[in-house]
């Protein structure tokens, strides 16, 4: 396992979180299904998108921001140029872990995006491509 991994299948249990979490207390061996993201490397000019468009939940301890959703603004623009050329988008549940070269808590990147005319995005994108671990 890598960190940001998700486990999304233990011993053929998949889906709430609460039934994989009593799989694995349940059983000394697991078969795991973990999706494992990509990082997309992404560039906004701030003077042209007043707001990203995207509501984050964080924990302050944290070294990610978790997208819970996207609105509009500049990824919702971005999701679309980039879904016109056929590459992958930003969805819900993806994770920012790098704003302007800056990675460390949560707070460190929120301060990182702060009162900037541009911001270089480092997103952790999930698209489902499981990998199996034993």
């Amino acid at each position: 396992l890598q960190v940001y991994d998700r486990i999304v299948c233990v011993n053929s249990v998949t889906g709430e979180t609460d039934r994989i979490l009593r799989e694995m207390r349940q059983s000394l061996n697991w078969n795991l299904v973990v999706d494992r993201p990509k990082e997309l490397k992404i560039f906004v000019d701030c003077t042209k998108y007043p707001s990203l468009g995207l509501d984050l939940k964080y924990s302050p301890n944290g070294g990610s921001l978790l997208i819970a959703s996207i609105g509009d603004g500049a990824i919702k623009d971005w999701n679309t140029k980039m879904n016109n050329g056929g590459s992958v988008g930003i969805e819900p549940r993806d994770r920012i872990i790098e704003v302007n070269s800056i990675r460390g808590s949560a707070r460190e990147l929120l301060d990182a995006a702060t009162n900037v005319t541009s911001l270089n995005l480092v997103i952790l994108h999930y698209e489902a491509n499981n990998k199996t671990v034993s």
